[in-house]
């Protein structure tokens, strides 16, 4: 069982459920926190509780009867010096089936669930490919800049120089239309 925290505030509150006050009525043989590195120190756990701290860029078991090693996948082995029956809980089964229900019950129609996920997925790829057509554009924009500034270099001008002209003349460009709009609509009435 994994407990997920956000907050030193929401890790104390949890000290004051009734089922962390009577381990019997918890669920899972190996319970865990799962909070942000450094929140929570290894020597504020309850007994026979683990730690999994996350943080850039992975995971990290800090305490308990599984430990990560680095490498091209993550690697469970067992703590060297300790056993894993050392952090077993009693199990509470009716608990965890009850619990299971519930989340369960939450869910509401599975299908629905599915679809909204199926709807999701597809809004995330198409924004993923959105998203690299973007960078696509940006990079070849940077390119035909970097080209800009070249052949102005060449030619002996000044690349931003004639970029601040090229906004100055905008500008005058677009005050001319408005004024000429604002006059057209004058007229009209």
């Amino acid at each position: 069982m994994v407990e997920a925290k956000i907050s030193r505030a929401d890790f104390r509150a949890d000290f004051s459920k009734p089922h962390r006050q009577d381990p019997s009525l918890s669920a899972g043989t190996y319970r865990y926190y799962l909070a942000p590195a450094g929140m929570i120190s290894t020597d504020e756990l309850p007994p026979r509780w683990g730690l999994v701290e996350y943080g850039r860029p992975r995971f990290r078991v800090a305490a308990g009867h599984l430990a990560v090693r680095a490498g091209p996948s993550l690697r469970y082995d067992q703590v060297p010096g300790q056993r894993v029956a050392d952090w077993a809980h009693d199990v509470n089964h009716g608990r965890e089936v009850g619990t299971v229900a519930r989340l369960l019950a939450r869910l509401g129609n599975v299908e629905t669930l599915q679809n909204e996920l199926k709807r999701v997925r597809g809004k995330h790829t198409r924004q993923q490919a959105m998203l690299q057509r973007l960078h696509e554009s940006e990079r070849i924009s940077r390119a035909d800049t970097q080209l800009m500034r070249w052949i102005l270099d060449e030619r002996g001008i000044d690349f931003d120089q004639a970029l601040a002209d090229l906004r100055d003349r905008e500008a005058i460009r677009l005050r001319r239309l408005r004024r000429q709009r604002d006059q057209d609509s004058d007229e009209l009435f």
